[in-house]
């Protein structure tokens, strides 16, 4: 059976993971995060998602809500469900769950590789 897409687009510490529970207990084969530690995520990550889409239903946490334009554009049929929680709440829990641990994804998103420092910056970034 054919399954619509869907792609959580919230940022991490916004429920994703809950996200991808719920849509796996609905029966959705769901594809998580990726690449985090990838030197080249920035520029590898769209293709990496495209070749994804054909063998899952569902996604969510990082990189999808990085690729959400271009996802939409390649599967119009899609929905995009956004979590999210209030900006002082998200940075406060990056920071606790990230601390100053930096992954090439974080650079991508932050402009660096952590969000200790840069808090307004990352509650921009979202």
């Amino acid at each position: 059976m054919h399954r619509q897409k869907v792609f959580g687009i919230g940022f991490h510490k916004t429920g994703t993971k809950s996200l991808g529970a719920a849509l796996d207990i609905l029966g959705y084969r769901t594809c998580g995060p990726f690449g985090a530690q990838d030197a080249d995520i920035a520029e590898t990550a769209l293709a990496r998602a495209v070749a994804l889409v054909s063998q899952y239903d569902a996604f969510q946490d990082n990189p999808w809500p990085l690729l959400f334009k271009e996802l939409d554009t390649r599967f119009p049929d899609s929905r995009f469900i956004l979590t999210i929680c209030p900006s002082d709440e998200w940075i406060e829990r990056a920071v606790r769950y990230f601390g100053t641990k930096e992954t090439p994804m974080r650079r991508w998103i932050y402009g660096a590789g952590s969000p200790i420092g840069r808090e307004s910056d990352a509650r921009q970034t979202r």
